[in-house]
C-alpha cells in the first residue's frame, strides 16, 4: 500500500510505502504539524471506510510521541469543526466531492478519542 496524496505543484512530497496501520498513523501524525487539512481529511476518509484505528497502532504512536498523538489529533479536529471558513477552504482546495463522508469520519474520530 502506498500513501496517497493530492500532488500540489512545487511540493517536494513523495509518496511513502506504508505496510502497517501503526506506521501509517505515525506518518500521518508527523505531518499534522505541517498540513492539518490534507492529513485530517485523509484520516477521516480512512476512519469512515475502514473503522477505528487499531489499538496496536495507537500504542505505537503513543510510544513514539507520548500524548502528542492524541493531542494533535484533538487540535486538528477542533480546528476543522469549529472554523467553518478553514473547513470550507480545505474542502474546496482539495476538491472533496463527498463532504458528508469526511464529516462522518471526523465525527467518528472525535468519538473514538473520547472513548
Amino acid at each position: 500500500m502506498y500513501e496517497q496524496r493530492i500532488h500540489q505543484p512545487g511540493s517536494p512530497y513523495r509518496p511513502r510505502r506504508v505496510t502497517q496501520p501503526a506506521v501509517w498513523l505515525v506518518l500521518e501524525l508527523e505531518a499534522f504539524r505541517e498540513s492539518l487539512d490534507v492529513d485530517l481529511i485523509d484520516l477521516a476518509a480512512l476512519r469512515e471506510a475502514f473503522g477505528p484505528v487499531p489499538e496496536e497502532a495507537w500504542s505505537k504512536a503513543e510510544g513514539a510521541y507520548k500524548s502528542a498523538a492524541g493531542d494533535d489529533l484533538r487540535k486538528a479536529l477542533a480546528l476543522f469543526t469549529e472554523d467553518l471558513i478553514f473547513q470550507r477552504r480545505c474542502f474546496e482546495g482539495l476538491h472533496v466531492r463527498d463532504r458528508a463522508q469526511i464529516l462522518r469520519g471526523i465525527s467518528q474520530l472525535a468519538t473514538d478519542l473520547d472513548s
